[in-house]
């Protein structure tokens, strides 16, 4: 096998693997070959064939097999472990407890509180769907944002909203295997369109704010362009904001340095890359 051939090989299995990956962490469900085939762009063959090696390498994980007419469904091995390595624990058990195990517990969960923010921060560089949107919201109330509102349980609508020098700002988070496109303009410049006709709100009362977390398996200093080209023109067509998540980390970093205040991080959001 060439050098070439086996970086073309390598690169399918990666693609195939991110496809896993990235389709639980979107539809929060496991992904047949067919389902993957459409996720990462590759034929069925292909993907199967990358599949049953990375099944015996132990990355994927078989999740369900039965029988020649349901489909085989896939999960990355971590996530399997994780699954795996929960059990949940009867309620009795509470009376069985050691009173030093209740102290290191309390320190524990002290510890967990303490730390929240930065493993916050830190998901900036790296998640997508809900846990990036969590993420967002929390830095945007972090840095005292008002009216920060995360619309977890209404998919049909916009991630995340708030309030800043009197606008209603409207965001769509992404979290990207590449850079951000025109549909992901689209879908935010239909979120600003039914504010307008389902609430009665006025073009200028509103902000619409694109925030995306582009190439987020490579780490930030290599990553490509954030936006296509036709996603830029988009942007400029419909008066859009944009901003990416590893700037919105510097951001941060600079407010915890102690080099910059919140309102000046608040400005540098407003204003955009």
């Amino acid at each position: 096998m060439t050098r070439t051939q086996k970086r073309l090989e390598e690169n399918e299995l990666k693609k195939v693997y991110d496809a896993i990956e990235d389709y639980v962490f979107e539809h929060h469900k496991l992904c047949s070959i067919k389902e993957i085939s459409q996720q990462s762009g590759l034929t069925e063959s292909k993907c199967r064939k990358n599949v049953e090696y990375l099944v015996k390498k132990g990355e994927i994980y078989e999740a369900f097999k039965s029988g020649k007419t349901n489909p085989i469904v896939y999960i990355p091995t971590y996530m399997m472990d994780e699954i795996l390595r929960i059990q949940k624990k009867p309620g009795w058990l509470e009376g069985y407890s050691f009173e030093e195990k209740k102290s290191i517990l309390e320190e524990i969960e002290k510890c967990r509180e303490d730390i929240k923010p930065f493993e916050m921060f830190e998901r900036l560089l790296y998640a997508t769907n809900t846990p990036l949107e969590e993420t967002i919201a929390f830095v945007l109330d972090w840095l005292e944002f008002k009216d920060v509102v995360h619309l977890k349980d209404n998919p049909d609508n916009h991630d995340i909203e708030f309030k800043y020098d009197g606008k209603l700002f409207l965001v769509e988070a992404k979290g990207k295997g590449k850079e951000g496109n025109k549909e992901d303009i689209q879908e935010l410049e239909g979120w600003v369109k039914r504010k307008i006709v389902n609430e009665n709100m006025k073009r200028d009362e509103l902000e619409g704010l694109f925030i995306v977390n582009h190439y987020r398996k490579v780490a930030p200093e290599e990553r490509g362009d954030p936006l296509t080209p036709h996603a830029k023109e988009f942007l400029k067509l419909n008066n859009f904001k944009f901003i990416t998540t590893p700037h919105l980390f510097t951001l941060i970093k600079k407010v915890q340095n102690s080099e910059i205040t919140k309102e000046k991080a608040r400005e540098e959001v407003i204003k955009g890359e």
